[in-house]
This record gives C-alpha cells, sequence and structure tokens, in this order.
C-alpha cells in the first residue's frame, strides 16, 4: 500500500501545485493556503511514509544512523505534519469568515494575509 500511497500522494500534490500556482488562481487566498498545503503534505509523505516503507523493506532505518539523525527526522517530521493540520484550520477559518461575515472577507480573506498567517505558523 506505501508506495500506492506515495505515488499517487507525490502526483496528485505535484498537480496540485501547478494548477494552484497559475497567476489567476494565486489572486484568491485560499487557493494560496492550498498551493503551500501540497508541498506541506508532500513532505510529510516523504519524511513519514517513504521513510518507514524503506525501512521495512531493507531492515534500514535512516533514524538509526546517528542520534542527531534520529532527532532532525523526528522535529522535521512533526513539524511539517503539524504545519500542515494547521494550513487546513487556517482554510477552514477564512471560509468561515467568507460565509460568515461577507462583508469582512475582502479586508480579512486575502492573498498578503494569507502568506503573513503561513509565516506565523
Amino acid at each position: 500500500m506505501p508506495p500506492i500511497l506515495l505515488i499517487l500522494g507525490t502526483f496528485g500534490n505535484i498537480f496540485s501545485f501547478i494548477i494552484l500556482k497559475r497567476k489567476a488562481m494565486l489572486k484568491f487566498s485560499t487557493y494560496f493556503y492550498l498551493m503551500v498545503l501540497a508541498i506541506a503534505d508532500t513532505l510529510v509523505l516523504h519524511i513519514g511514509l517513504l521513510r518507514l516503507w524503506i525501512g521495512e523493506l531493507t531492515g534500514y532505518d535512516l533514524k538509526d544512523q546517528a542520534d542527531w539523525i534520529c532527532k532532525l527526522t523526528n522535529v522535521v517530521g512533526y513539524t511539517v505534519s503539524d504545519f500542515s493540520v494547521w494550513l487546513i484550520i487556517a482554510v477552514t477559518i477564512e471560509r468561515y469568515i467568507v460565509v460568515c461575515h461577507p462583508l469582512k472577507a475582502n479586508s480579512m480573506c486575502n492573498t498578503p494575509r494569507a502568506r503573513k498567517v503561513i509565516l506565523g505558523l
């Protein structure tokens, strides 16, 4: 199952990124969030699932090679995974603002603000 998830997930995220990167799409902050989410999800797949799958196939786990590699893998893996979740929360909050407070949406939901939120995350 891991190779199927890796291949479909990687190509799906690459295609999403390419489509969402179009100039017309970048005018909307939601698409900007989703573009960054595609990158984060690809990293989650490769840092987490790929490492575990290679470990299952070969018995070789990158984390066992050195203490600092183990710590770095854990920190980066959890950080990217949590970042991905917070991006989904940011999109949800933005959608709430657009639906429930449409008059404030133009001033609150824009790409420059989305960039600041992403940097804050």
